[in-house]
């Protein structure tokens, strides 16, 4: 706000409607950085916890829950492990992963294609959950990789509200959103 008037002042000084620009001895405010939001490794243990147990979820979720563990806890996995972003996660198809080479090919921000490495905890679990799709037959490599129970791409906003749901029973003082396991990622590594 102070820059929008000092500009606008100084419009007015340089076009010589005003005779001295009052806003040149205004001093600006400082402003504090926020600490950045992140999880423990106890607390990200904790999630994939209830991820994998469904502690703390209504009947109803866990009716869902049993439905979708394993593709939920493939999801908390990649992001905790890999420290990709909630639309790139989107983005994937099952042909973009090389699981001889432990890799896979990931769309940046910006359309630049990276190879990003799978670690063991993340392998294991992208495994289990496309023998469970090869189970159910909604496997092919040229569909997406993480699917809702419509059998269509997750969207990010499904994506979203799946880490909120999990976040506020693990770890219910922080407002942990898709964004914060990156952080998460970046601070472990």
């Amino acid at each position: 706000k102070l820059s929008s008037i000092r500009s606008l002042y100084k419009y007015f000084y340089n076009k010589e409607i005003i005779d001295f620009n009052v806003t040149s001895k205004l001093t600006t405010p400082k402003i504090h950085e926020k600490p950045i939001l992140r999880l423990t490794n106890e607390e990200a243990e904790k999630l994939l916890h209830v991820v994998n147990t469904g502690y703390g979820l209504s009947s109803r979720q866990l009716a869902y829950q049993k439905k979708t563990k394993l593709r939920d806890i493939a999801v908390f996995t990649l992001l905790l492990t890999t420290g990709i972003r909630i639309s790139e996660l989107c983005a994937l198809d099952i042909s973009d992963f090389d699981f001889k080479a432990g890799q896979f090919k990931a769309l940046r921000k910006g359309g630049n294609e990276v190879f990003l490495y799978l670690g063991d905890e993340a392998d294991d679990a992208l495994g289990a959950y496309i023998e469970e799709r090869k189970e159910k037959s909604t496997y092919s490599l040229d569909s997406p990789l993480f699917l809702s129970m419509q059998n269509k791409r997750m969207s990010v906003r499904a994506l979203q509200e799946l880490v909120k749901k999990y976040a506020k029973i693990a770890v219910p003082l922080k407002n942990i959103s898709p964004h914060k396991l990156r952080s998460t990622y970046g601070t472990m590594l």
